[in-house]
């Protein structure tokens, strides 16, 4: 919470495929690190909505599309979420992405 990313990474360095340690990864600036820390932990809408935010940041939209589909599958309620998340912003008047986020 104070933004000191790495000794958060640190800390959590003990753990293996969680998603606060691929959130300190992220934040860090390590995304293939956060990826792979993601890929590995438990399926569910937060792993996967964070996994198309990696993938936002990457540049590679189809992870975006891939993760945050299977975030919306899980929980619909990620489909308002990512509609005004500025994470996205790169891809609000997109077609697919109004599609899948019900974004008008």
């Amino acid at each position: 919470m104070k933004g000191n990313y790495a000794k958060a990474v640190m800390l959590l360095s003990n753990t293996k495929c969680d998603y606060n340690l691929g959130l300190a990864q992220m934040l860090n600036g390590n995304l293939d690190q956060a990826a792979g820390t993601l890929k590995c932990a438990k399926e569910n809408a937060a792993n996967d909505y964070l996994l198309a935010i990696v993938g936002i940041r990457k540049g590679d939209n189809a992870m975006v599309y891939k993760y945050l589909t299977k975030a919306i599958k899980i929980d619909p309620s990620y489909a308002g979420k990512a509609a005004k998340d500025r994470e996205f912003i790169k891809l609000f008047n997109e077609a697919d992405f109004k599609a899948l986020t019900g974004n008008k």
